[in-house]
């Protein structure tokens, strides 16, 4: 793999962990702080509100959680089909080094 593929990946790693695991979760707390709902955590605790509920910021939080998704889901999609292109069109072993039934 060259060295532009491997900071390709890096970056696609990064991006979408930071997505899923940070972006996502944060906008959509922020959203629901800003329409005074509360979040229900595992059935064990409420989240507090990131900020004071203020219904004109509403559909712009809704946006920005909205289009967090739709990125994070086409970085997954994206992932999905570099993986498969290492697998049919390179014919490498990157797949199956991610697939455990697939190792040999």
């Amino acid at each position: 793999m060259s060295s532009l593929m491997k900071r390709g990946a890096a970056l696609g790693h990064v991006l979408l962990y930071a997505m899923a695991l940070m972006a996502l979760p944060v906008s959509g707390w922020y959203w629901s702080s800003v329409a005074d709902k509360a979040i229900l955590v595992a059935g064990l605790f409420v989240l507090p509100p990131l900020v004071a509920p203020h219904p004109d910021l509403y559909d712009v939080a809704k946006l920005v959680h909205t289009w967090t998704a739709w990125f994070c889901g086409a970085l997954v999609g994206a992932h999905l089909l570099v993986a498969l292109k290492h697998h049919f069109v390179d014919k490498d072993e990157i797949l199956k080094g991610m697939l455990p039934a697939l190792k040999r």
